[in-house]
């Protein structure tokens, strides 16, 4: 009696490690992802740039250097070396590259950001059945498999309702139709006119989008799927030019109390509202934005250190709003820690020779289409002003896999 007493203990811990086993494989695994957001995720929606810098006569600084010209804005790689693991890349689903002004050939290289690496690390550890991503706006043009991954961020993105030309100034009444014909408009003919009427959609309109697609059944979610936030950065820097260009300190006001926090949780609450119960996730992920004091554009800066203070208040109320959310939501956010992830990697040394310097100005040679320099942003965190290098980019996508693989095996549901 005893004997069998003891194995059919035996038999349900074995039961019970096969259904922790199980669980812990489901709720690590994913279908697929759809990412919002910026600059910092920007696939393709953004159209490239045939200029190097603004005015090819002025000096060569980070404010002159042209952003966009690789998107995802950072620097270019050889994907065809073998020394480096670099994700495959299907030219179906990018968007085709344009010129670069006064060359012939065209561009040998192509740029890879953070999602692209997250997801090949996703699929080599099983996590999800496909690596590949598109930007959203070739659903406009193209026949995509519904169940890939599609990334709605756009740089130059803001958290807000309404569209913006790059410039920052709103367009009120933009639709799906109207902004992909602006970004028609601008390929076939890049003139400053064109370029200052580009439709930049805010967060509110990258979900209208997405419903919009969803809808139509070009993107197809599950409870399974991924969903990525990472905005606000463009947000700080409008505030940043209100105040100092135009004496304007409302917005900064609104930055500093939470308000750019709060549209990102209502744009998810929308995003939620328009999903069926059965198909919406467990999680939502919600990068927070690291020190602009790190970058180029304010290392070392008396600027630096009021942007720095500017994040951790927004940071600070991204973690309490979304505590708070998570109170009264079936759905539960993920507050990723990009703020240390970038803090950490300053303090490495491989990074430390470099700090605060631009990889486009000091990396070496990016003029040219076919030729890129070897060392290419090794040891530089930033490949411009604002935008993380090749190298960072990975860090992140590491670190988000990791947390992904890890954090969700471990019961840790939300933060």
């Amino acid at each position: 009696m005893l004997i069998f007493m003891q194995g059919r203990f035996f038999m349900r811990r074995i039961f019970l490690l096969i259904l922790l086993c199980y669980s812990a494989i489901s709720a690590a695994h994913f279908s697929n992802m759809i990412v919002f957001g910026d600059s910092l995720s920007d696939g393709g929606n953004f159209p490239e740039s045939q200029k190097i810098w603004w005015n090819p006569a002025a000096e060569k600084t980070v404010e002159n250097a042209v952003a966009q010209l690789y998107v995802p804005f950072t620097n270019p790689v050889d994907t065809r070396s073998t020394q480096t693991a670099w994700p495959v890349l299907d030219e179906h689903y990018l968007s085709k590259q344009v010129l670069i002004e006064n060359q012939k050939s065209p561009r040998k290289y192509r740029s890879i950001s953070w999602p692209q690496f997250f997801l090949m690390f996703a699929e080599k550890s099983q996590l999800t059945k496909s690596a590949i991503i598109a930007p959203s706006d070739l659903l406009n043009t193209r026949q995509i498999p519904s169940q890939l991954s599609f990334n709605y961020a756009w740089g130059y993105a803001t958290s807000t309702k309404h569209c913006v030309n790059p410039y920052d100034y709103a367009i009120t009444h933009c639709t799906a139709h109207s902004i992909n014909q602006a970004r028609k408009q601008y390929l076939l003919d890049p003139s400053d006119h064109h370029y200052l009427n580009l439709e930049i959609p805010g967060l509110f309109e990258q979900v209208h989008l997405f419903q919009k697609d969803y809808r139509e059944h070009k993107v197809s979610v599950d409870q399974h799927t991924l969903y990525v936030f990472w905005t606000g950065g463009n947000d700080l820097i409008i505030a940043s030019n209100a105040l100092r260009k135009r004496g304007n300190p409302f917005p900064a006001i609104k930055f500093l109390f939470g308000a750019t926090a709060n549209h990102i949780l209502k744009n998810i609450s929308l995003l939620m509202e328009g999903l069926p119960k059965d198909q919406r996730p467990k999680t939502i992920y919600v990068f927070n934005l690291f020190n602009p004091g790190l970058t180029p554009g304010f290392y070392h800066t008396p600027l630096g250190g009021i942007a720095d203070f500017s994040v951790k208040c927004f940071n600070f109320w991204l973690k309490w709003e979304s505590k708070f959310f998570n109170l009264f939501s079936d759905t539960k956010i993920i507050i990723l820690p990009a703020y240390d992830w970038y803090h950490s990697s300053s303090k490495e040394a491989v990074f430390k020779t470099h700090l605060g310097e631009a990889c486009q100005l000091k990396g070496g040679n990016y003029e040219r289409a076919d030729v890129i320099p070897e060392s290419n942003c090794a040891g530089f965190m930033f490949w411009n002003a604002v935008h993380p290098s090749t190298p960072m980019n990975t860090i992140a996508a590491n670190a988000f896999f990791k947390y992904l693989h890890l954090k969700r095996t471990t019961n840790e549901v939300f933060a």
